[in-house]
Protein backbone atom coordinates (compact mmCIF):
# COMPACT_ATOMS: atom_id res chain seq x y z
CA UNK A 1 0.00 0.00 0.00
CA UNK A 2 3.26 1.92 0.69
CA UNK A 3 4.65 1.95 -2.38
CA UNK A 4 1.20 2.05 -4.12
CA UNK A 5 0.97 5.37 -2.82
CA UNK A 6 4.23 6.72 -3.82
CA UNK A 7 3.60 5.54 -6.99
CA UNK A 8 0.95 7.45 -7.36
CA UNK A 9 2.24 10.69 -5.78
CA UNK A 10 5.16 10.03 -8.67
CA UNK A 11 2.96 10.00 -11.67
CA UNK A 12 0.06 12.16 -10.70
CA UNK A 13 2.90 15.10 -9.60
CA UNK A 14 5.72 14.51 -11.43
CA UNK A 15 7.84 15.06 -8.32
CA UNK A 16 10.15 11.47 -8.70
CA UNK A 17 13.61 13.90 -7.60
CA UNK A 18 11.57 14.75 -4.11
CA UNK A 19 10.05 11.43 -3.18
CA UNK A 20 13.37 10.23 -4.41
CA UNK A 21 15.29 12.22 -1.83
CA UNK A 22 12.39 11.47 0.86
CA UNK A 23 13.33 7.95 1.30
CA UNK A 24 16.59 7.61 -0.41
CA UNK A 25 19.07 6.69 2.65
CA UNK A 26 22.16 8.37 0.41
CA UNK A 27 20.29 11.46 0.62
CA UNK A 28 19.54 11.21 4.00
CA UNK A 29 22.17 13.47 5.83
CA UNK A 30 20.29 17.13 6.45
CA UNK A 31 23.68 18.82 5.66
CA UNK A 32 22.86 18.21 2.41
CA UNK A 33 19.26 19.20 2.04
CA UNK A 34 17.89 22.46 1.30
CA UNK A 35 15.84 23.70 4.12
CA UNK A 36 12.82 23.85 1.99
CA UNK A 37 13.42 20.47 1.17
CA UNK A 38 14.16 19.03 4.55
CA UNK A 39 10.28 20.88 5.25
CA UNK A 40 9.07 19.07 3.20
CA UNK A 41 10.27 15.48 3.66
CA UNK A 42 9.36 16.88 7.31
CA UNK A 43 5.57 17.09 6.07
CA UNK A 44 5.66 14.11 3.97
CA UNK A 45 6.71 11.73 6.80
CA UNK A 46 4.68 13.52 9.13
CA UNK A 47 1.35 12.93 6.99
CA UNK A 48 2.77 9.12 5.89
CA UNK A 49 3.53 8.26 9.80
CA UNK A 50 -0.32 9.70 10.98
CA UNK A 51 -1.77 8.00 7.98
CA UNK A 52 -0.21 4.61 9.28
CA UNK A 53 -1.55 5.40 12.53
CA UNK A 54 -5.02 5.91 11.79
CA UNK A 55 -4.56 2.74 9.96
CA UNK A 56 -3.14 0.62 13.01
CA UNK A 57 0.21 0.31 11.91
CA UNK A 58 2.27 1.89 14.31
CA UNK A 59 5.52 0.73 13.74
CA UNK A 60 5.79 2.03 10.91
CA UNK A 61 4.06 4.93 11.76
CA UNK A 62 6.86 4.97 14.37
CA UNK A 63 9.65 4.76 11.54
CA UNK A 64 7.93 8.13 9.61
CA UNK A 65 7.61 10.05 12.49
CA UNK A 66 11.16 9.47 13.79
CA UNK A 67 12.28 10.44 10.44
CA UNK A 68 10.18 13.48 9.89
CA UNK A 69 11.20 14.24 13.50
CA UNK A 70 15.41 14.06 12.15
CA UNK A 71 14.33 16.83 9.62
CA UNK A 72 12.50 18.93 11.80
CA UNK A 73 13.32 18.57 14.88
CA UNK A 74 12.31 21.64 16.99
CA UNK A 75 8.64 20.39 15.60
CA UNK A 76 6.56 19.46 18.75
CA UNK A 77 3.27 18.37 16.31
CA UNK A 78 5.78 15.16 15.17
CA UNK A 79 6.53 14.87 19.14
CA UNK A 80 3.17 14.86 19.90
CA UNK A 81 2.34 12.19 16.82
CA UNK A 82 5.43 10.03 18.13
CA UNK A 83 4.13 10.23 21.79
CA UNK A 84 0.62 8.86 20.97
CA UNK A 85 1.86 6.18 18.67
CA UNK A 86 3.90 5.08 21.39
CA UNK A 87 0.76 4.95 23.50
CA UNK A 88 -1.14 3.27 21.05
CA UNK A 89 1.62 0.99 21.03
CA UNK A 90 1.86 0.38 24.67
CA UNK A 91 -2.06 -0.35 24.68
CA UNK A 92 -1.92 -3.15 21.76
CA UNK A 93 1.58 -4.69 23.59
CA UNK A 94 -0.09 -4.58 27.00
CA UNK A 95 1.34 -7.63 28.25
CA UNK A 96 4.32 -7.39 26.44
CA UNK A 97 6.11 -4.18 26.01
CA UNK A 98 5.24 -1.77 29.08
CA UNK A 99 8.65 0.52 28.43
CA UNK A 100 6.67 1.84 25.62
CA UNK A 101 3.80 3.75 27.91
CA UNK A 102 7.35 5.06 29.83
CA UNK A 103 8.55 6.21 26.23
CA UNK A 104 4.89 7.97 25.27
CA UNK A 105 5.02 9.89 29.31
CA UNK A 106 8.23 11.03 28.17
CA UNK A 107 7.43 12.72 25.02
CA UNK A 108 4.49 13.92 26.25
CA UNK A 109 6.65 15.70 28.90
CA UNK A 110 8.75 17.14 26.14
CA UNK A 111 5.52 18.32 24.04
CA UNK A 112 4.25 19.95 27.81
CA UNK A 113 8.01 21.76 28.27
CA UNK A 114 7.32 23.58 25.16
CA UNK A 115 3.98 24.09 24.90
CA UNK A 116 2.54 24.06 28.65
CA UNK A 117 -1.07 24.93 27.98
CA UNK A 118 -1.27 22.48 25.40
CA UNK A 119 -4.71 20.17 26.17
CA UNK A 120 -4.57 17.42 23.94
CA UNK A 121 -0.81 16.62 25.44
CA UNK A 122 -1.98 17.36 29.17
CA UNK A 123 -5.34 15.38 28.38
CA UNK A 124 -2.87 12.09 26.59
CA UNK A 125 -0.37 12.83 29.47
CA UNK A 126 -3.01 12.16 31.94
CA UNK A 127 -5.00 8.59 30.03
CA UNK A 128 -1.38 7.53 29.96
CA UNK A 129 -0.21 8.28 33.44
CA UNK A 130 -3.76 6.52 34.76
CA UNK A 131 -2.59 3.76 32.76
CA UNK A 132 0.53 3.26 34.11
CA UNK A 133 -0.64 3.19 37.06
CA UNK A 134 -3.42 0.75 36.49
CA UNK A 135 -0.58 -1.47 34.90
CA UNK A 136 0.89 -1.57 38.23
CA UNK A 137 -1.51 -2.35 40.08
CA UNK A 138 -2.01 -5.46 37.86
CA UNK A 139 1.64 -6.05 38.15
CA UNK A 140 1.48 -6.00 42.03
CA UNK A 141 -1.93 -8.53 42.14
CA UNK A 142 -3.94 -5.86 43.22
CA UNK A 143 -6.34 -6.59 39.87
CA UNK A 144 -9.91 -5.13 41.48
CA UNK A 145 -7.55 -1.70 42.21
CA UNK A 146 -7.07 -1.85 38.61
CA UNK A 147 -10.56 -2.55 37.10
CA UNK A 148 -11.67 0.15 39.78
CA UNK A 149 -9.18 2.67 37.55
CA UNK A 150 -9.90 1.49 34.52
CA UNK A 151 -13.32 2.25 34.77
CA UNK A 152 -12.45 5.84 35.54
CA UNK A 153 -10.91 6.18 32.43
Amino acid sequence: MFMLALLALHHQFGQHHVLHLVFNPQAHLNSQLLPELRAYNSVVLTNLGNTLCRLNCVDGALLCLHEAERHAPCDTNITLLIAYALHMQAIDEWDTNKGTLDEAVDEYHHVLADRPDDPVATDLLTLALELSICSVHIDTGQDEFALHSLDKI
